[in-house]
């Protein structure tokens, strides 16, 4: 009898094994595709999936061990499944460390990626400091939240406040994150310039903390490979880089914008309406084209009503139509469309829409990324993919360098001081040209020195020969001995700016960034 009972129990455990068996080959084939993390991540749906069968095979084992074990008066059937069960436990806990080892691997590849937008960034600050009249505002009221604090008189707003009123909620949100380095500067006496570069990282850093959770979402919706794409075309692209420490208004719309997206597709509804309002009232209104297609689309879905906006009191909705990529670039082409009938166009005015254009590239790149080994046709389509990132890089320094030599103002205002540090009471005028193209507070390094901005002044004037120093800007149609005030001052030096780009194929890099005269300094003679 007890032959018969160990053969049905050999036929039925055989059974099990092989039940067993099938698990963990779909489970190995699992493993093997989260941890091959040199060519494919893997998403969380893969590693919550492994989990399940880790849990029902060892539940599964367990169970036939021990109940088996009390049928069976042998021992050594009891150590054979004990061996049995002993080596499929070992299994488990093989699989449970790769696992463990790819999310860790994960987590430290997308902490490099982090880092290494935020290097790119401050990058771009280091290579060009300056800033142009668009970001006057901004840059100049931040600058007097900071030196001049509640003494009003002396902002620099009041003498010239711009043709639109502006807000001052951007301008005090940098200045509170750069105060405590204020103190630093003080301490280790680095120039007011250093601040400008502080100002220009705790900028950059705000848009990259929303860019933070925009990212987090895409991840949370596509996938981290997505996530990891998008990070990756970013850092390799100029213009968000480029924009997202320049104290625009577009760039502090912007990191609102990128909230609203992070809400949008969390589905946070009542958090988006109200990101999406205070970019839209406070900074930008245009964005309420790009929102506004957005809450359109979200109504028309069903998941955002009429009535729910109107009891929160917003003017703009949210929009989640389904996973795919083209629900995020509906409101995008409608968006961009719908400004073109502007007769000024610039990307600035556009900026708010790259981040989810870069979705959708992401998304692709990740897509041939994760199917490079099913067909010929993919690997060639993933050198393809790995060749843009190649001429984003190409095309970002190019331009980088055409914008390195695009702030004449600034880079002339350094010339002067350093030819002039010895000097005392100075009396200098800055021309319209040279404020637009760098010039700001922050480059008036010498507190004994004054400073003037005063426009239209007649040439050769009296009041324009009252000021011991002149920045001026070099005329387009006149040569050299033409050139105005040789009279009456000495050319102290002249500062060269952006004039064109061209090919040159004898020469590497084949494209060569060309200048010319922009600006003059001059010092009044003393006879």
């Amino acid at each position: 009898m007890d032959s018969i009972k160990h053969h049905k129990f050999h036929v039925e455990y055989d059974k099990k094994l092989k039940a067993e068996d099938v698990h963990f080959s779909e489970f190995e084939h699992e493993k093997d595709e989260s941890c091959d993390i040199s060519f494919k991540s893997a998403s969380s749906s893969q590693i919550d999936q492994s989990r399940l069968i880790v849990r029902k095979v060892y539940k599964t084992n367990e169970t036939s061990y021990f109940n088996e074990k009390s049928d069976i008066s042998s021992t050594y059937f009891q150590d054979d499944l004990q061996q049995e069960f002993l080596v499929k436990s070992k299994k488990i806990e093989e699989v449970n460390q790769d696992l463990r080892s790819v999310e860790w691997r994960r987590s430290y590849l997308t902490l490099g990626v982090e880092c290494l937008l935020y290097i790119v960034m401050i990058g771009h600050v280091m290579l060009c400091p300056y800033t142009k009249v668009e970001e006057s505002f901004n840059l100049q009221a931040i600058h007097d939240l900071l030196y001049h604090g509640s003494n009003i008189s002396q902002y620099d707003h009041l003498e010239f406040p711009g043709v639109v009123p502006r807000t001052f909620i951007g301008p005090l949100t940098i200045a509170a994150l750069s105060y405590p380095f204020l103190y630093i500067n003080y301490i280790l006496d680095m120039g007011k310039f250093f601040m400008q570069y502080i100002v220009r990282i705790m900028l950059g850093t705000l848009v990259l903390a929303a860019f933070h959770k925009f990212k987090e979402a895409i991840a949370k919706q596509y996938g981290s490979m997505v996530s990891l794409w998008l990070q990756i075309i970013t850092a390799s692209q100029f213009h968000v880089m480029f924009y997202m420490s320049r104290p625009l208004p577009n760039t502090f719309a912007l990191v609102l914008a990128l909230f609203a997206f992070h809400y949008w597709l969390t589905r946070n509804q009542r958090m988006f309406l109200f990101t999406s309002a205070a970019a839209v009232i406070v900074f930008r209104a245009e964005l309420s084209i790009l929102l506004g297609l957005i809450a359109l689309g979200e109504i028309i879905s069903g998941r955002l009503s009429i009535l729910s906006v109107i009891c929160w009191g917003l003017p703009s909705g949210f929009w989640m139509l389904d996973y795919r990529i083209r629900a995020l670039l509906y409101p995008v082409f409608g968006f961009i469309v719908v400004y073109s009938f502007l007769p000024h166009k610039e990307l600035r005015f556009i900026i708010y829409t790259i981040p989810l254009l870069n979705v959708a590239a992401a998304r692709t790149c990740a897509h041939i990324w994760n199917n490079r080994m099913h067909s010929s046709m993919q690997g060639v389509l993933l050198h393809f993919t790995c060749l843009h990132i190649v001429l984003n890089l190409c095309a970002t320094a190019l331009i980088l360098n055409i914008s390195y030599f695009n702030y004449p103002g600034g880079y002339a205002m350094a010339k002067l001081h350093l030819i002039e540090k010895g000097e005392k009471d100075l009396n200098i005028h800055v021309d319209v040209y040279s404020a637009q193209t760098g010039v700001s507070r922050f480059t008036e390094l010498n507190s004994n020195w004054k400073y003037n901005k005063t426009e239209n002044l007649p040439l050769g004037g009296v009041e324009i020969m009252q000021f011991t120093h002149l920045l001026v800007e070099w005329p387009n149609d006149i040569e050299n001995s033409q050139l105005p005030y040789l009279t009456t001052h000495s050319v102290l030096n002249i500062t060269h700016g952006y004039s064109h780009w061209g090919l040159d194929f004898s020469t590497f890099p084949p494209i060569q960034v060309f200048l010319r005269p922009r600006i003059l300094i001059m010092k009044r003679n003393l006879s």
